[in-house]
This record gives C-alpha cells, sequence and structure tokens, in this order.
C-alpha cells in the first residue's frame, strides 16, 4: 500500500504507484516512501556517516565500537535534509571505530509532508494528462496560472516537482 489513496486524490492507482516509485527513486529510497527500520554498520573514520537509504526521518540507537552513544551523553543530530548522522563537532568527532545506527526512513499515510504529497500527486496527474496533450506542448500559461506537463511515459520531472522535492534530497557522496 502506498502513502496516498487514489480516492481521496483523484487520479488512477497505477499514475499513483508510478508517481511515488518516482519520487521515491529522486530521494534515494531503495524500497520506497514507506516508512520502515533501516540498521546500518560500516567503518567509521569521524565526519558523517551516510545514510544509504533515505530520507531518514530519525535515529533510534547509535552505536560505536560496541557501546551505545546516547544523544544527552554523545550528542549526535541527525540532519533530515543531507540524511546524514553527524557527530558533535564541539568533541572532535569519536575517532574510528565500527558503527551500527538504527533509523526510521520514510514516511506513514499520516505524517508525509505535505510537500512530497503534492509531488507525487503533481507527478500523477502530469502522468494522467500527459496522453491528452499534443506532442511538443510541455506548458501553457494564462496569467499567473501555468500547467507542466510530463512527456508521456518519460520521467522527467517538472521544475516545480523538483522545487518540492529538494529539501528532502540527502547528497550523496
Amino acid at each position: 500500500m502506498g502513502l496516498l489513496s487514489s480516492a481521496e486524490l483523484g487520479v488512477s492507482l497505477p499514475s499513483l504507484k508510478a508517481a511515488e516509485a518516482t519520487v521515491s527513486t529522486y530521494l534515494g529510497s531503495k524500497v520506497g516512501l514507506s516508512e520502515r527500520t533501516v540498521t546500518q554498520t560500516g567503518a567509521f573514520q569521524g565526519g558523517v556517516i551516510p545514510l544509504r537509504d533515505g530520507p531518514a526521518t530519525e535515529v533510534v540507537s547509535f552505536n560505536l565500537n560496541g557501546y551505545p552513544m546516547s544523544p544527552s551523553v554523545y550528542p549526535w543530530h541527525l540532519d533530515m535534509g543531507l540524511g546524514h548522522v553527524l557527530p558533535n563537532p564541539l568533541m572532535g568527532g569519536y575517532g574510528a571505530g565500527v558503527y551500527a545506527v538504527v533509523y526510521k526512513a520514510g514516511w506513514t499515510p499520516d505524517n508525509v509532508p505535505d510537500a512530497i504529497r503534492e509531488a507525487v500527486l503533481m507527478l500523477a496527474q502530469q502522468a494522467e494528462t500527459a496522453s491528452a496533450v499534443p506532442a511538443g506542448i510541455v506548458a501553457r500559461q494564462m496569467g499567473d496560472v501555468k500547467i507542466e506537463y510530463a512527456e508521456a511515459g518519460g520521467t522527467t520531472l517538472s521544475p516545480t516537482v523538483l522545487a518540492l522535492l529538494l529539501p528532502y534530497k540527502a547528497l550523496r557522496f
């Protein structure tokens, strides 16, 4: 089940699923936008730990060399925009070692951000209207109202959709 219901939005389920998959891929998720718990381990050299299956929304636990790093004692920070666990710079980093981080990624239908919901809906609507638009037309504008069309069968994201998703796209190293 996806994050959005096609009945409430007035678009077909296939268009909605395709739009959600496109947004998921753009945001760097390997398995979709629905909330899940992810465990990641690796070697830590200081600096940042890129969380590989985003978008990360909450760190559940963080261990270094088998020891729990409590945020109240050893502060770390989840930057949701970057999708990283960042050690507190005032502590000079934690040094090298093996880390294990458990984090939540994605959203439930009740807490999906409005920008993500709007981007998925816009993509689904663009896909449904693309077949009714003459070939070569990418946008129509009358005064302040502009309608952008997706390519029929295309996966290009419009500038409006990109702007909605940008705050949730993690940097990749």
